[in-house]
């Protein structure tokens, strides 16, 4: 039994040379759930921060050619600048940390993508 839980291997490259990792079962009912947690809030977030910044635009064309508010203030000038950039950021931790994290879960925190894709994530991340 032990035997063909572990026939799934990988290839992890520690200090410059290969090792194989012995995994089990990977998508165990565990790993299930919180891949399709994760998945489900990716989506949200897509869906909602795109909404959010099609809004954002939409309201601004309509106050510019005038069938919005009279008059825009500048406070509401720096509120809307600050809601993109929040719902920009979120669309970044969506794309870049929430898929890390997804292949983290199936793979068994092994790394796939090389020490290049590893540095540049972590640069993007933080």
């Amino acid at each position: 039994m032990n035997e063909t839980l572990q026939t799934d291997a990988n290839y992890s490259d520690v200090d410059g040379e290969l090792k194989r990792l012995d995994h089990g079962e990977t998508w165990t009912p565990e790993v299930t759930l919180r891949v399709t947690i994760i998945v489900v809030l990716m989506v949200l977030t897509l869906v909602g921060n795109v909404i959010v910044i099609v809004r954002l635009t939409n309201c601004r064309r309509c106050r510019r050619h005038g069938h919005g508010q009279s008059s825009t203030t500048s406070s509401s000038s720096r509120v809307t600048v600050f809601i993109y950039n929040l719902a920009i950021g979120d669309l970044a931790v969506c794309c870049f940390t929430m898929t890390t994290e997804i292949l983290f879960v199936v793979f068994e925190k092994a790394w796939l993508l090389g020490a290049v894709a590893c540095r540049l994530l972590l640069y993007i991340q933080v």
